[in-house]
């Protein structure tokens, strides 16, 4: 059985470089200029943010104080109580958890708790004063009733005559 041996080539050619290729720096330029971008771009994308919540706190805070002036025309202290939460839900709702034309939200979570607070904040300030709005109304009917009845009272008691001649002392004095 002849056995077979494998040949090379017989052109000689040139010896493998075992030294390394030159690397180009511009590779790591454009890795540098490129995270420098994106980092502007999300502090730029921030302020925006920022921006937008600003802008809408200031329309609530406007709207807020516009509804207040609103309810402090109104004279019914249950119409008070019940209307302003409905308000400040309806407020919450619009802003807070608004959506875009496309369906999506217009604010971030971490801008939508942010405005949760600031909506809250208002909501209860507000909801205060007219809170206390409303006992005063409360009270100042109380206080309105009580003195048409002492009226009434009065004028009753003045076509009556005393019982007594001293008007104050259960004792009758002999000859009433």
């Amino acid at each position: 059985m002849p056995l077979t041996v494998p040949q090379g080539s017989t052109i000689a050619g040139r010896a493998a470089n075992l030294t390394p290729a030159p690397v180009s720096e511009f590779g790591d330029t454009i890795a540098a200029v490129g995270t420098a971008v994106a980092q502007k771009y999300t502090a730029i994308q921030a302020q925006q943010q920022e921006v937008q919540t600003q802008r809408t706190r200031l329309d609530a805070t406007r709207e807020f104080g516009q509804a207040r002036q609103q309810f402090d025309q109104i004279t019914d202290p249950a119409r008070i109580e019940a209307e302003w939460p409905v308000f400040v839900q309806d407020m919450t709702d619009r802003y807070v958890n608004a959506k875009g034309p496309d369906g999506q939200p217009l604010y971030t979570p971490e801008q939508q708790a942010e405005l949760g607070l600031t909506f809250q904040e208002l909501g209860d300030r507000h909801g205060l004063a007219l809170g206390q709005r409303a006992i005063d109304l409360t009270q100042s009917q109380q206080n309105a009733a009580c003195d048409r009845g002492a009226h009434r009272n009065h004028h009753r008691s003045r076509h009556r005559r005393p019982r007594h001649a001293a008007g104050f002392s259960g004792i009758r004095r002999r000859g009433d």
